[in-house]
């Protein structure tokens, strides 16, 4: 989807333009269900004119003294004043868990702000619920299949082990 516009700012009178301001906040990090990464970070629009936001995040720090990066904003977002948004950054699926110092870097015009956190992307798809839900299921199914087996096996047992009673013949 395309979108094409031309934003104009006409001020008539004193003031002069609406102030260009945005703060960043709520610096996360997190894993899909499909193992893709993400970094998130919450941006409110707190100037009086709207914000075109792109930038870059960096991640230092790592296991081992590792750093990767720099990645670009998944899409450039803008807001309106007092909006608020999250701006999405997409590393690659081969960065491990953590933990990272994140620190990004958001431009809107000539007006720049950064922020940074620690970070760390859970092991697991679903943030970890959806992998363990498939072993705590596998580990139920393996017990009842494990009571049935035994349940059987000692039913068999006990059928078989018994000593059969001798058929008598009545004699003349």
């Amino acid at each position: 989807m395309a979108r094409v516009g031309v934003r104009v700012y006409l001020t008539v009178g004193r003031g002069g333009v609406p102030p260009t301001n945005f703060a960043i906040s709520g610096l996360t990090g997190h894993r899909s269900r499909q193992g893709a990464l993400a970094i998130t970070a919450q941006v409110h629009n707190t100037g009086g004119r709207a914000v075109d936001l792109d930038g870059t995040a960096r991640l230092t720090g790592g296991p081992g003294g590792t750093s990767a990066g720099p990645y670009p904003a998944h899409q450039v977002v803008t807001l309106a004043p007092g909006q608020s948004y999250p701006v999405t950054f997409v590393p690659g699926r081969h960065l491990s868990a953590g933990p990272w110092h994140a620190s990004i870097s958001l431009a809107s015009g000539f007006t720049r702000r950064t922020a940074s956190a620690t970070i760390s992307f859970s092991t697991a798809g679903g943030g970890g619920r959806a992998g363990w839900a498939w072993v705590v299921w596998a580990a139920f199914l393996a017990g009842v299949l494990l009571a049935v087996l035994l349940v059987t096996t000692r039913f068999l047992r006990r059928r078989t082990g018994r000593p059969r009673e001798a058929v008598r013949t009545p004699s003349a």
